[in-house]
């Protein structure tokens, strides 16, 4: 598990470099998020990805939702068991869903401590997806969790919601 959090870590690092190098009533509440973006409250402060930053790929790995603000803010979910619409626990049983959000601080890439992931635990839920729509083109839905990072601070992120086109897998 922890070689996952690592691997995923790196991953939305090395995706927050290369952006800034370039020009329902779970507490996830509405989909208001913006066509091609993800939004949500971290810690009370709205982050909210821009659509060139922001992509959802399903494949045999199941789905990926990733969006990156001009502030190398990076909100991502993945669902390891996804068989699309319905609700995927973080956490707390055999569903494999993940979120994460980062915060890379660009004087400073490597530091891992900038990024928060759930699960965290083996003692149960940490947060939830739940996928609300989804065409051949857009996966829409809303999400909540509760992550750690390698220090073990906590963030919340809550009122989470995403309306993103689904782009051929990378």
């Amino acid at each position: 598990m922890k070689q996952m959090k690592q691997l995923l870590g790196l991953t939305l690092l090395a995706l927050a470099i290369s952006v800034t190098s370039c020009s329902s009533d779970s507490e996830g509440g509405n989909v208001n998020a913006g066509a091609g973006t993800i939004t949500a409250k971290v810690d009370g402060q709205t982050v909210t990805s821009i659509p060139s930053a922001t992509f959802a790929y399903i494949t045999a790995g199941g789905l990926q939702i990733t969006g990156t603000n001009i502030n190398a803010q990076n909100l991502a979910l993945q669902i390891v068991t996804y068989d699309g619409v319905g609700q995927y626990n973080i956490g707390g049983g055999t569903s494999l869903a993940v979120g994460t959000y980062s915060a890379i601080d660009i004087s400073n890439p490597t530091n891992l401590d900038n990024i928060w992931y759930a699960p965290h635990g083996d003692s149960g839920v940490d947060g939830v997806i739940d996928v609300t729509e989804q065409t051949e083109t857009n996966v829409k839905g809303t999400f909540s969790f509760t992550a750690v990072n390698e220090s073990g601070n906590m963030k919340t992120v809550t009122n989470g919601s995403f309306n993103v086109p689904i782009s051929d897998a990378p």
